[in-house]
C-alpha cells in the first residue's frame, strides 16, 4: 500500500507530460469485479518501453483477481492519441490463473495523463468482467 501511495504522489512531482515520453513504469492497483471473491487490490509493477508513436511493448507482474502472481507479456497499439488521452489494446499471454496458464490475452485500456483505466470481459463461465485502475509514469532519461 505505501508503494501504490508513493507513486501516486510521485505522479504529482513530475514536470512533464506523459504522452511526450515512449517509455513509462506501470503501477496495478484496484479492480473492480462482476463476481464476489476476487482480490480486488491487483498490486504490482511492470514496464512499457516505446517502440514508435503507437506501438510499444509491455510487461511485469501484479497479484492477480484469484490471489496469485501473475506474470504478463504484450504489445500494445495506440490507436487514438489527442493530448492527455491515449486509447490502446494490449495483446499478449499472461500467467497465475487456474482455468489456463499461460493464457492469452486482449484488454483495451484509455489512459488520461498518468491513470490508466482497463476492461477485461471474463473468460470462463465462473468468471469475472473486470474495470482496473493503474498509474503509468514517464521514465525520464
Amino acid at each position: 500500500m505505501r508503494a501504490i501511495i508513493l507513486a501516486v504522489l510521485t505522479v504529482f512531482s513530475l514536470n512533464c507530460l506523459a504522452e511526450e515520453l515512449n517509455d513509462y513504469v506501470r503501477f496495478t492497483g484496484l479492480s473492480a469485479h462482476s463476481t464476489g471473491g476476487n482480490n480486488p487490490i491487483n498490486q504490482g509493477a511492470g514496464f512499457e518501453k516505446g517502440i514508435d508513436k503507437n506501438w510499444s511493448a509491455v510487461g511485469g507482474v501484479y497479484r492477480n483477481s484469484e490471489w496469485n502472481y501473475s506474470w504478463y507479456a504484450a504489445a500494445r497499439y495506440a490507436f487514438y492519441r489527442e493530448g492527455e488521452w491515449n486509447l490502446g489494446v494490449m495483446a499478449g499471454v499472461v500467467t497465475g490463473y487456474k482455468s489456463m496458464s499461460p493464457m492469452p490475452m486482449m484488454i483495451p485500456d484509455l489512459c488520461y495523463s498518468y491513470y490508466c483505466f482497463l476492461a477485461a470481459p471474463k473468460l470462463e463461465a465462473s468468471g469475472s468482467n473486470i474495470i482496473g485502475v493503474s498509474v503509468r509514469l514517464p521514465i525520464q532519461y
